[in-house]
């Protein structure tokens, strides 16, 4: 992955969708994140670490409030190094928070317990629990690992978590949960239209007779 400022906003945008960037000034790295606008969010730079990738939102589900966090650690980074910016980080959000996701990858085999002692550690500090039960990295001659999770404190309130390949990444799943609740429902959008079912051919032509034509004589763009 890699996000910069070559990287312009317009190729990643898509309809009824916020979206929200942090920049790697490097040879890779950054993250992006896509909300729909019909979730009431915003973005919490107070609540991202200054070591480690990862961007921060505070979003509403059902009147509840929630912190949802996509984070990224490289593999150069020690397990210490990031034991104590990710525990600092969870202390911050835990005092404003009681409910928060925390989801990305974060380089460490929950499969093998002794090269995921240091986020197994930070789970069982904070009773988080790790929603993603199977690998999720398939990396050609390697043997499959589980490096993306989705951490949560509020397991009961998640369901439908997934993990499938989109042949988007070389080598990782997908992995998403899906948070209880209900969205506001939308207003539906009134459209004026002729129905046909009741057409009148000559109540048609005296529509049409009634059009200031002249007024639009001249008129060459949208705009206008």
């Amino acid at each position: 992955t890699k996000l910069d400022v070559s990287f312009n906003d317009s190729l990643f945008e898509s309809e009824g969708y916020k979206l929200y960037r942090r920049d790697r000034n490097a040879s890779g790295g950054g993250i992006l994140s896509i909300i729909s606008s019909d979730i009431p969010s915003s973005r919490k730079i107070n609540l991202e670490c200054e070591t480690i990738e990862n961007i921060s939102h505070e979003v509403y589900i059902n009147d509840k409030k929630w912190l949802i966090m996509g984070m990224y650690k490289p593999p150069s980074m020690t397990g210490n190094t990031f034991s104590e910016s990710f525990s600092k980080n969870l202390d911050k959000i835990t005092v404003k928070y009681d409910n928060y996701i925390v989801l990305g990858d974060l380089n460490f085999d929950m499969l093998i317990s002794d090269k995921c002692q240091p986020l197994s550690d930070i789970c069982d500090i904070f009773d988080l629990d790790q929603l993603v039960k199977e690998p999720t990295c398939f990396k050609k001659d390697c043997r499959p690992s589980l490096v993306d999770v989705i951490l949560t404190n509020k397991k009961s309130s998640c369901f439908k978590t997934l993990n499938f390949p989109t042949g988007i990444s070389d080598c990782h799943n997908f992995i998403s949960t899906t948070v209880k609740g209900q969205l506001p429902q939308q207003q539906n959008e009134k459209i004026i239209y002729r129905s046909y079912k009741n057409f009148d051919i000559d109540n048609f032509k005296n529509d049409i007779a009634k059009i200031k034509i002249e007024i639009v004589d001249g008129v060459t763009t949208a705009e206008q």
